[in-house]
């Protein structure tokens, strides 16, 4: 877990450093979090004992997460136009 949220954290400053730097030239740079959705990753990739791993790629996300349809449709979706002008923002699924 700790690996994922130091890449988060990376992810997000240097989005966050990539709208500061290209603002007023008509580019955007924006953060998704789609929350859950289920993938190919397995628990062999978990940094943890094994049966979080478990419970974190296999049972979870059958109750709670999004296809993967669905998860890249909330991507797709800031591509809108009306959100042309919107940088430097953290979008939460919808």
């Amino acid at each position: 877990m700790r690996s994922y949220q130091t890449a988060k954290l990376a992810v997000t400053t240097w989005i966050y450093g990539l709208a500061r730097h290209w603002a007023g030239r008509g580019v955007t740079a924006n953060l998704l979090d789609p929350g859950l959705v289920k993938g190919k990753s397995g628990s062999k990739h978990f940094e943890g004992p094994p049966v979080m791993g478990i419970l974190m790629s296999h049972v979870i996300p059958f109750f709670v997460a999004a296809g993967m349809q669905r998860g890249s449709r909330q991507y797709v979706r800031l591509a809108d136009p009306a959100l042309a002008d919107a940088s430097s923002m953290y979008f939460v699924k919808g």
